[in-house]
């Protein structure tokens, strides 16, 4: 009896050992691969750790690409995948990300984010205006082509995000 429960323990601990190492070693022969962020509308948290629980460090936006790096690691009934995202690495779930189109590396053109605790982006321009979000450093946004307006001691663009259009002061952006 304790020879069929020792022999059960053994195959126990290799099929968790070989359904830890088999995914890892499968993500480091590809070397990760792009995706991009779907179905996400109020943006998709990129945390410090695996779990609800870990601080968000960032948040993705539909249609932004990621390298994803790992994954998945199971926790909360999620599957965490481990991500790069203007060169912050987190974790962020797995259902929110599909695979990127074949081809090289995405090459996003736009007005980059340099304000370092991330851009508040405003219904109108102007410091009057209220917030409507906050976007992260390196964000790329997309300028509508409105005409850019002086107020409050900035100038002030006119960027599309989300279907939606808002503000940003674009001395927190440059050209990429």
């Amino acid at each position: 009896m304790k020879k069929g429960l020792r022999w059960f323990a053994v195959v126990l601990v290799v099929m968790l050992i070989a359904a830890m190492v088999l995914p890892m070693s499968a993500m480091a022969a590809n070397g990760g691969y792009w995706a991009v962020v779907t179905g996400a509308p109020l943006g998709l948290r990129l945390r410090s750790g695996a779990s609800l629980g870990a601080p968000v460090i960032a948040t993705l936006y539909n249609g932004q690409s990621v390298y994803v790096l790992g994954g998945p690691t199971w926790y909360q009934g999620i599957g965490w995948m481990y991500v790069r995202a203007w060169g912050i690495e987190g974790y962020c779930a797995g259902y929110y990300l599909r695979p990127a189109p074949a081809g090289p590396g995405p090459v996003e053109h736009g007005w980059k984010v340099t304000a370092p605790a991330g851009l508040r982006l405003r219904s109108g321009p102007g410091l009057g205006y209220p917030i409507m979000r906050i976007v992260p450093y390196g964000t790329i946004l997309q300028a509508t082509g409105a005409p850019d307006v002086t107020a409050s001691g900035y100038v002030w663009m006119e960027v599309s995000v989300n279907g939606g259009t808002l503000w940003a002061a674009k001395i927190f952006l440059t050209p990429v």
